[in-house]
């Protein structure tokens, strides 16, 4: 399934901001200098401003689904930013859990420490049913995430590498498309957002090269979920 628009009927307030580094669709942005945004650090993050969306109608960018802090013209991109509404936020789990529709969801602690993307998973111990203060947003539907969502690749990711290969069992259950953001994560270091250029049956290749060295058998892949979310304040 191709990925929805970020923004919904009832998205509301929208304002721009430069981009202060790699910023995918429908990630929680916290502000990094005067009038620039970058993802969200971690679960603790209470300082989100906002969530990025899509561009306006008839705006390209370099990079297909990306704003940038340097493009090709050498200057950020602006990066549209929702204040408040709904719309259709990036989502991931690190552990065996679905989203339910009223679940609370903070930002995912990817990376350690943890690294600037922005992307959410369920709030507290993976339940998501209690309103924290690092609550950002609120699912309005339900996702079947599970233990599918994350997979170890079968052949080391060296920093610089555009692929990653899997198994075929690994890969399938992933249910990967051309598109999806996925998050890769060194355990023991760094995570990037990232998305699927293309993808066989073992080979997933990707849009930016890796800024990540993912280990066969210790560190995972992430396939990252759009969800239907009421931003909080």
């Amino acid at each position: 399934m191709a990925l929805k628009d970020t923004t919904t009927p009832y998205t509301g307030m929208i304002e721009p901001f430069a981009a202060g580094g790699n910023v995918g669709f429908g990630v929680a942005v916290i502000r990094s200098a005067a009038k620039t945004v970058k993802g969200s650090l971690a679960d603790n993050a209470d300082n989100i401003i906002g969530f990025s969306v899509q561009p306006a109608n008839g705006v390209v960018l370099d990079e297909d689904g990306f704003y940038q802090a340097v493009n090709n013209a050498s200057v950020p991109d602006a990066v549209r930013v929702a204040r408040d509404g709904i719309i259709n936020a990036l989502v991931s789990t690190k552990a065996d859990t679905d989203i339910i529709d009223g679940d609370y969801l903070e930002c995912a602690p990817f990376g350690t420490p943890a690294c600037y993307i922005g992307v959410l998973n369920e709030a507290g111990s993976d339940a998501g049913e209690t309103r924290l203060t690092t609550c950002k947003a609120q699912a309005l539907e339900d996702v079947t995430m599970g233990a599918a969502t994350y997979k170890t690749p079968s052949v080391n990711v060296v920093i610089g590498d555009k692929t990653v290969t899997f198994t075929a069992e690994n890969l399938a259950l992933l249910d990967l498309e051309e598109g999806d953001y996925i998050v890769l994560e060194d355990v023991n270091g760094d995570a990037q957002l990232n998305r699927v250029k293309s993808l066989t049956s073992t080979v997933v290749t990707l849009q930016f090269a890796s800024t990540v060295a993912v280990a066969a058998a210790t560190d995972l892949v992430y396939k990252v979920h759009q969800v239907k979310c009421l931003i909080l304040k």
